[in-house]
This record gives C-alpha cells, sequence and structure tokens, in this order.
C-alpha cells in the first residue's frame, strides 16, 4: 500500500492503512455460502453428522446437523460427486460414485480408493450399497456392475447393452428385490426389477409411453408395491413425467402435477411417516407435496432462494426433510416443508461471476452468485443473503459500485427462477443494497444480461453499459431506459465489456464468435478489430491498459492471451510461460497495475493466479493457499486504490482474497525519482486547478477528500494534470501524486 510523506495527514494514511483485509500472502475464501448439492448422506448412528456430495467441491461434511460444514480432503476423488452411501453397522466406511468412477473410503471420508469395475471411469450417477446386504454394491450409468465382496470384484449386469442407469431404490420389505430407472425408455427399457438381488432383471416400464429418460424411482415404505418413477420429458413427445403404480410396475398410471413449467421432476420421495404423503423436487418449480398419493399436489416453497432442485432426503423418523439445490446449497424444513431455512454456512462452492469492493468504504463487498446477491460489511468475514424481491432473483451476473455515489450499486441478471413478471435484466439500489428497483424499459425480457460497465464523463453523467446474448444496452439515466447499441455493431451474443480508464469515450465489446468491436464515441458507433489468431471459442475477458486507450488485452476461450497497441486493428499472442490446463485451456481475470502497467495479473484454469512484472514475457504464480483443483476465476479486481490486495470471485469456489506484502518497488509499484515536486495553482481555486510535477513528465494522481475518500484520479501529461471539481462541494482536498515509495501530498482548497 503507498505511504503518504507527511505526517499531517495521519488521518489519510490511518484511513488507508485499516482498509479492508484480507489473507497475508496467501488467498482465504470464506463464501458466499453455496454450491450444487447433489446428494444427501445421513450417519446411520448419529443423526448430527450429514454428508453432502456436491457438483463443484466434493463432499462436505457436518458434526452438527448442519450449522456449520467442513470440507472434506478431496485427495483423487472427483470434484462432481453424484451419490454418497454409508454402511449402515460401520459408518467409518462409505462409498460415493462420481463423474468419474466409484469410490470407497474406510476412514468416514477422509481419504478414497479408486474401485474397480470394468469401466472404472465412468460417470457413475446411480450407486447403491444394499442396506440390508452391506457387501453388495452397484452402479453404473452406461451399463452397470455388481459386486458381492464390498467392491474387491466386479461383474457386469445382465442387462441389454448400452443400459442407461439413474437411480437405483431397495424394496424396504422384500431385499431382494431391487429397481433401477434410467434412459432407455424409449425402446422400452426405462424401468428394471430383480427379484434375486440385482442377479438377473427385468424390464417393468410395461404401460409407460416410450418417451423420455428416467431421473428417480421410489418404493413406498409401507405397500412395497406402490412405486413411483420420474423423468425428464420433451412436451413436444408427451406430457407425463411422474408416474405411479400400485401393483409392483404391472400398471402405471400418469400422476404429473398438473402445475409444471417444465416437464422434469428431478427427486421422488415417499414420507416415512405418511405413505400419503409423496414429494417431488423439479427442476424450475422447487418442491411440491402431494397428501393423497399422488391425486392433487401443492407447492412447498416457503424460504427457498431458487426453485431449482437437486436431491431431498428424510431422516428416518420424518421429523427434518433436507433439500439440496442447484446453485444454493441446503435447506432444512422441520414442518414438513411448510418453510425451508438455508444451512450452508461454510459450504464455500457458489458460483460467483463477479464481485465489487465499494469505492468508499473497501469493507463492504457485494458478491453476485448464481444463488443471489450477497454482501459483505466486514470485508468478506462474512456474507448475507441480500433480498431483492419475490420470486426469488438468481444468477446475478455482475455488480458494480457507482464510483462516485458508493450507495447506489447496478447489477445485472442472467435468469430468474419463478414467475414471468421478473425476467433478467439491470437492478438499482440507491441505498447500499437494502432496497431494489428492477429496471428493463427498453431491455429484451428474453435474453441474460452477463456484463456491466460504466463510462464517466463527470461526476453527474455516466453511461452505463450492457453486454447481453442478444447485443449491447446502454443507458444515459441510471438505468431507467435501455436503448440498443447499432452503428455496426452486429446482434448476437456478448460476454464482456470494459471501458478505458483514459478515456471513457472508448470502450470495447467481446462477442460469442471469438470478435472484438471497439467503439471510440461512446458505444454509438462501432468497428470490429482485427482477427484474433488461434482458434478460440469466444472472448471472454477485455482490458484494456490503465493510461493507452489504444493498448489492450484479451483472453479467448481455449485460445491464448492476446494484445493490441493499435487498438485491436493487430494482435499478439503473449501467452509465453503462462502455464495452463492442457484439457480445458481458459485464461481469465487480466487485472493491470494502474500505477505500473508492466505489472499484470491473471487467471489460467486449473492453475491459479498468475503475476508479471515486465509486461506478460515472464509470469510467476501467487497461489498460497488458493485451490486451483476447480473451476477458474471469472474476474481478479484491486481494492480501490490499494494494488497490493486482490478479490477473485470464481465459477465454483466462491469469493477469494489476498494481501500481498510488497518487498520490491519492481513488484508493484512505478520508480519515481526522489527530487519531484508537486504543486497547484490558483490555490485556492473556484473550479478548475492545474496541478503540476517537476522532474517527471508523466505520473497518476489522486485526489482525496478530508475523509479519505478518492475523488478523481487524473494522469499528467508532460507534466500537468487539469482537476475539474465541477460538482465537488467547497472544502480541503489533497492532491496525492503516487507510484513510488514515497508520495508527494499538497493541500488544496475548493471556494464556491
Amino acid at each position: 500500500m503507498k505511504i503518504l510523506k507527511y505526517t499531517n495527514l495521519a488521518l489519510l494514511t490511518l484511513i488507508f492503512a485499516t482498509a479492508a483485509q484480507a489473507g497475508e500472502n496467501v488467498w482465504t475464501t470464506t463464501g458466499p455460502p453455496g454450491g450444487s448439492v447433489s446428494t444427501i448422506a445421513l450417519h446411520p448412528l448419529d443423526d448430527d453428522i450429514i454428508y453432502v456430495g456436491t457438483v463443484q467441491d466434493g463432499i462436505y461434511k457436518s458434526t452438527n446437523a448442519g450449522e456449520n460444514w467442513d470440507h472434506l480432503p478431496l485427495g483423487n476423488l472427483p470434484v462432481s460427486v453424484r451419490v454418497i452411501q454409508i454402511h449402515p453397522a460401520a459408518p467409518e466406511t462409505m462409498y460415493v460414485g462420481t463423474v468419474s468412477g466409484m469410490f470407497k473410503s474406510t476412514d468416514a471420508g477422509m481419504t478414497w480408493n479408486l474401485l474397480n469395475p470394468a469401466h472404472q471411469f465412468m460417470d457413475y450417477m446411480a450407486f447403491l450399497m444394499h442396506p440390508v446386504y452391506p457387501n453388495i454394491l452397484m452402479g453404473g450409468m452406461v451399463g452397470g456392475y455388481r459386486s458381492t465382496d464390498s467392491g474387491e470384484s466386479w461383474q457386469r449386469l445382465d442387462l441389454p447393452a448400452f443400459t442407461h442407469m439413474a437411480r437405483i431404490a431397495v424394496d424396504p420389505v422384500d431385499p431382494n428385490n431391487i429397481y433401477f430407472v434410467g434412459g432407455n425408455m424409449p425402446i422400452g427399457n426405462g424401468v428394471w426389477k430383480s427379484t434375486d438381488l440385482g442377479g438377473t432383471w427385468f424390464s417393468i416400464q410395461n404401460n409407460i409411453d416410450s418417451t423420455g429418460v428416467g431421473t428417480d424411482i421410489a418404493v413406498d415404505r409401507v405397500d412395497p408395491n406402490i412405486l413411483y418413477v420420474a423423468r425428464i420429458q420433451d412436451p413436444q413427445e408427451a406430457n407425463a413425467c411422474l408416474y405411479k403404480s400400485i401393483d409392483g410396475g404391472e400398471i402405471w398410471f400418469d400422476i404429473t402435477p398438473p402445475s409444471l413449467r417444465q416437464l422434469y421432476i428431478k427427486r421422488v420421495r415417499v414420507s416415512p411417516t405418511d405413505h400419503q404423503r409423496v414429494y417431488v423436487g423439479t427442476s424450475i418449480d422447487g418442491v411440491l407435496l402431494s397428501t393423497d398419493g399422488g391425486l392433487t399436489w401443492r407447492p412447498k416453497n416457503s424460504g427457498l432462494r431458487n426453485l431449482q432442485t437437486a436431491s431431498l432426503e428424510f431422516y428416518p423418523d420424518g421429523s427434518i426433510i433436507l433439500l439440496g439445490m442447484y446453485d444454493d446449497g441446503i435447506y432444512k424444513s422441520t414442518d414438513g416443508g411448510d418453510t425451508w431455512e438455508p444451512i450452508s454456512q461454510n459450504i464455500n462452492a457458489a458460483e460467483c461471476p463477479d464481485a465489487a469492493v465499494n469505492p468508499q468504504d473497501p469493507s463492504i463487498i457485494c458478491a453476485a452468485c448464481y444463488n443471489g446477491l450477497f454482501r459483505s460489511s466486514d470485508a468478506g468475514e462474512s456474507w448475507q443473503y441480500m433480498e431483492m424481491g419475490q420470486p426469488p432473483v438468481s444468477q446475478v451476473s455482475s455488480v458494480k459500485f457507482d464510483r462516485y455515489l458508493s450507495q447506489d450499486v447496478y447489477l445485472s441478471t442472467f435468469w430468474s427462477a419463478g414467475s414471468p413478471d421478473y425476467p433478467p435484466g439491470f437492478w438499482r439500489s440507491t441505498d447500499d443494497g437494502n432496497g431494489w428497483q428492477f429496471l428493463n424499459d427498453g431491455l429484451p425480457d428474453s435474453i441474460g444480461y452477463v456484463d456491466l460497465a460504466i463510462s464517466y464523463l463527470s461526476l453527474s453523467d455516466r453511461r452505463i453499459f450492457l453486454a447481453s446474448h442478444g447485443g449491447v444496452y446502454y443507458s444515459d439515466d441510471v438505468g431507467d431506459s435501455w436503448n440498443a447499441c447499432q452503428g455496426g455493431l452486429p446482434y448476437g451474443p456478448y460476454w464482456v465489456l470494459d471501458v478505458a480508464p483514459s478515456d471513457p469515450n472508448v470502450l470495447a465489446a467481446g462477442d460469442d464468435y471469438n470478435r472484438v468491436f471497439i467503439s471510440t464515441d461512446r458505444g454509438l458507433n462501432w468497428n470490429q478489430s482485427g482477427d484474433l489468431p488461434g482458434t478460440g471459442l469466444y472472448v471472454n475477458d477485455i482490458e484494456f491498459h490503465p493510461w493507452d486507450a489504444l493498448h489492450l488485452y484479451v483472453t479467448s476461450l481455449f485460445s491464448e492471451v492476446f494484445e493490441s497497441t493499435d487498438q485491436g486493428q493487430s494482435w499478439t499472442a503473449i501467452t509465453n510461460d503462462l502455464p495452463f490446463d492442457s484439457t480445458y485451456k481458459a485464461f481469465s481475470g487480466i487485472i493491470i497495475n494502474p500505477w505500473n502497467p508492466s505489472n499484470i495479473f491473471i487467471e489460467s484454469n486449473h492453475m491459479g493466479v498468475y503475476q508479471s512484472h515486465d509486461g506478460c514475457l515472464h509470469w510467476h504464480s501467487i497461489n498460497a493457499g488458493l485451490d486451483t483443483v476447480g473451476g477458474f476465476g471469472h474476474r481478479l479486481y484491486f481494492f480501490p486504490d490499494d494494488t497490493t490486495r486482490l478479490i477473485m470471485p470464481t465459477d465454483s469456489r466462491s469469493v477469494w482474497s489476498i494481501h500481498r506484502t510488497i518487498t520490491d518497488v519492481a513488484d508493484d509499484e512505478l520508480a519515481i525519482p526522489g527530487n519531484i515536486t508537486l504543486s497547484a495553482y490558483p490555490n485556492p481555486f473556484n473550479s478548475r486547478t492545474v496541478i503540476s510535477i517537476g522532474g517527471i513528465a508523466e505520473a497518476n494522481i489522486g485526489i482525496y477528500d478530508i475523509t479519505g475518500r478518492r475523488t478523481a484520479a487524473l494522469r499528467t501529461e508532460n507534466g500537468r494534470a487539469v482537476w475539474d471539481a465541477a460538482g465537488v462541494s467547497s472544502g480541503v482536498y489533497f492532491a496525492r501524486l503516487e507510484g513510488g515509495r514515497e508520495s508527494e501530498t499538497i493541500k488544496m482548497v475548493l471556494l464556491r
């Protein structure tokens, strides 16, 4: 952090020195909580112990009924867990089906060993440890395998080739009977039964129509002849996605809830205490309950923040229901589903495409996540979910604080769960995120809005831009109305936007066809840049040089890092020795030190964060403490006026931050001669003053008020910079020359 030279500015020094804290030279994360909970498993001997498997981050364990969670070591376990099974008598032994094989643990999930059926690395969506004969294991997705010796050896199930398995269930009365449902409904083989512990199988799809893909099967605990089968269904083929049989699968009845907006039921479960109470978890309609065995249904979604369910399980006595969600972690209900309470604290697997730090109070951070907007008032130590109205809004894609009015927060949404009255679009808060307005006058409601950028010409003149799946839009009235950018900009998906810090009239947009478009008149007219080299899929990040609007950097998915010094007319690959994951080559999160533009940071998928001191010629990692197993970060940002602190929202690991201790001037700061002088004339002044420096031609100057709030950022040319204080109130201000180990500071007085 830059240190003030003059001791008479102790207040300003203190404000800088007490900026938001993060890990000291170590990346840390404390949330926001969330993630996609694909499976839930209860300890058979201790109701306080719960395991959840996530799509993004392996297994989490709670020993206090979900109040807190610990992330179990991944080791060689894949990050995407499909099913967890716990030995009923020896719970230290656990099995999981994952996206890349079946695994066994004998130490309660601390370490894992890969089991070895013939196709060991397949996606095992279906997995079963028999509850009565736990030495019998079964699993599969395309085809299936069975072991009778706890996984030591395996035999292929007696099934037709390419039979798909989705879920397996056991008859609670006769354990010889086992069922599974899968994806072969179009050929009449979507529902299967075995009466000899899985030795032989026969189809019981019978009168279920030959469409759709099976997702779940449940057996009634009171009358095991009652079966329920759920599936995902194309509405152009049929209109049923939930079936019931009362005779063991001989005849099936359609009991699909009539109110479904999408024919996709993910889970079906029967209450262990009342077999007339049947629950289903759906793709976008949340939880539905029937109290009459499936004849009628009603929603049970009070307290849920989105309506995409992933898993649902009961405590054995039926007193508690646990609900796993896509993106939004896990919920608990103690009243039969009438209300739900989030219990995801410490599950840090949220999809967070963006984050923003308050420019006047860096302890305040907002995180845009697919499970909503979260706010921290203690620099990320804890997070609070921000209510934005009902039905719940999810998949917030971009968030920004206003540079001058920091109580104003803007965000864009990519998708909304709930009613058509809440389509994706633009949201604005003018009270620090406590109250929100949804504003989309001029914005189509059928596309997603994925990035947000702001061009400031003055304190009162801001133009907000939105990148969307249907073009780029702008607003000159803080979101009250919107216009489509045209002037040579094609219609289509755009993923990223950036405004040049040195010229608010210049901005760039990257699209889904690996093209970059440049505007030099604040978005009114656009020109396509030169073609990016390579075979990238789409532009996923753009960053302008802080001093030069002709100079910008671009990353392209599955391709390189590129640099242009002629505003995109030509490009040069500058990946150089930056390491990358060859199976999924992706870079993003470019940030450039405004005090020393040779100091550049970037995120490399599965490899972590890297820093260059020489303009991208060479790279070295800054990964201490960082979990690089998961997905890559979407963005990297400096804290306001503090390049030693970085914050990184990620696509499956929540939000990370670090405080770097700078030990070398070359690491972070532009060397400035020691014999410089700084002056302002006139001083006092009425509206404009010229700030002059001696001893150097180009430098950065920050303007701060008496509270330490940054009011303006200037760049000198030929040793001079003009501060236009229009719209700024009278008072004492400080001009601070920043960039060396010491910073010259002068006091100025603005008189009206």
